[in-house]
């Protein structure tokens, strides 16, 4: 697959750009930048730009071992064609809105995607006073329920990728302000299985995730609980809710993973 000079018509370097990603796309391995630029007959330099570019807006990821770039989870959420995302969703809409009822406050499913979690779906509490989130945001690795509850069962060669040169901005004296202190709470968060935002980002706002993961025991999202500390005790009712959060997140895991099996 070459791409022809003048495919490229009023835009200088969108089609390459295009036919990068469909390369990387087909490619589930990722390639070098030599390689993607033989395949195209695009120069290594122009390539180089290129790869640059889709790098810097999230599009591609470099593996720092095996020097490949890799289309992130950005492309296909963009693109809504991710078959498994979709299955993903729809084994959770179920268990969310169970859990809403159950709780009566908002519930969140978020997707890892790189160094922190990306908001997919929503079941929003029925209370008038309620936290609502935008789909696509991306919640603050260190103080937010969400990624934590992922980060804290990746492999660790990819949590020590995730946090290399992070900085542990503080927003409330509850904020954990070092790695040290962030790795110390990942280890909790494994023992118990669930994590927790304890007005770490936002003073009055409480949280309790869990993770749902593949068949490879690989976290891929999460599931969150959120509200206000006005309607949540902290120590009578927040355990309770964190409990119900992680078997939500269980049975989410069944359904995911017996689809996957049964269109394997």
């Amino acid at each position: 697959m070459r791409v022809k000079p003048g495919s490229e018509g009023g835009v200088p370097g969108l089609s390459r750009g295009l036919a990068t990603l469909e390369y990387l796309c087909s490619h589930s391995g990722g390639a070098r930048i030599r390689t993607v630029a033989e395949a195209l007959g695009v120069p290594d330099n122009t390539m180089i730009r290129i790869l640059g570019t889709l790098a810097e807006h999230g599009y591609v990821e470099r593996d720092p071992d095996s020097l490949h770039y890799l289309p992130t989870r950005k492309v296909v959420t963009l693109a809504g064609k991710m078959a498994d995302d979709r299955h993903l969703i729809t084994c959770a809409l179920g268990p969310m809105r169970d859990l809403r009822d159950k709780v009566s406050e908002t519930v969140l499913l978020a997707v890892w995607d790189r160094t922190s979690s990306v908001i997919v779906e929503q079941v929003q509490s029925h209370n008038t006073f309620r936290f609502v989130c935008d789909y696509g945001h991306r919640p603050t690795l260190h103080v937010s329920a969400s990624p934590k509850a992922i980060i804290a069962f990746l492999p660790e060669a990819e949590q020590k990728r995730a946090l290399e040169g992070y900085i542990f901005k503080k927003y409330t004296e509850h904020t954990i302000t070092t790695r040290t202190a962030f790795e110390k709470e990942l280890q909790a968060i494994r023992k118990r299985g669930y994590a927790f935002d304890l007005h770490e980002e936002v003073n009055g706002m409480l949280c309790a995730a869990a993770p749902v993961f593949n068949r490879e025991r690989r976290p891929i999202a999460s599931v969150t609980v959120t509200g206000p500390d006005n309607r949540i005790d902290m120590k009578r009712e927040l355990p309770v809710i964190a409990s119900a959060t992680k078997a939500c997140a269980d049975e989410i895991t069944r359904c995911y993973t017996d689809g996957l099996t049964e269109k394997t």
